[in-house]
């Protein structure tokens, strides 16, 4: 499970990316991740570009909203697999 709690801008693409990347590393044998998502919104593409990647490593995305997902992180829950 991957907490997640900001902004959707470009500077968390790159800490994403090596946290997914280490996380796929030390979990091979799961084929799915859930993102506990926390987001006021951001970027559309850069939303979608998350989610991509993160398919990239799993096969299945979950996402779990504890309180809210709004404008981009609504786009990430509706490019899933699960809410």
């Amino acid at each position: 499970m991957l907490y997640f709690d900001a902004p959707i801008y470009g500077i968390i693409f790159p800490p994403f990316r090596e946290v997914i990347e280490k996380l796929a590393a030390h979990s091979n044998k799961n084929p799915a991740i859930a993102i506990l998502l926390t987001t006021g919104g951001g970027l559309a593409e850069l939303a979608e570009k998350i989610v991509e990647f993160t398919h990239a490593h799993y096969q299945q995305v979950y996402f779990i909203i504890p309180d809210n997902a709004l404008s981009a992180g609504t786009i990430m829950c509706m490019a899933g697999d699960r809410i």
